[in-house]
């Protein structure tokens, strides 16, 4: 994911052993501890017909913001 400022963007290929699944494009912007983010996973997989891809929008909040010793998997840091 690239970062301007504020706004982040991302391109990216998703693939399941051997079978290509999808390529999800992701938007968004930060402000302090918010962030919030679109993505849409365009199939390319024989799911296709079925699925026409997803969207997904992200809200999160970071509460740890400022304080330091916490020791926490922050599984969004993909949207830093």
């Amino acid at each position: 994911m690239a970062t301007f400022g504020p706004v982040m963007g991302g391109l990216w290929y998703r693939q399941a052993g051997s079978n290509p699944d999808a390529i999800i494009f992701a938007l968004g912007t930060r402000y302090e501890q918010f962030k919030i983010t679109y993505s849409y996973d365009f199939t390319i997989s024989k799911l296709y017909s079925a699925s026409g891809g997803s969207h997904e929008i992200s809200f999160v909040m970071q509460l740890n913001q400022g304080k330091e010793g916490i020791d926490i998997s922050d599984c969004f840091q993909l949207y830093r």
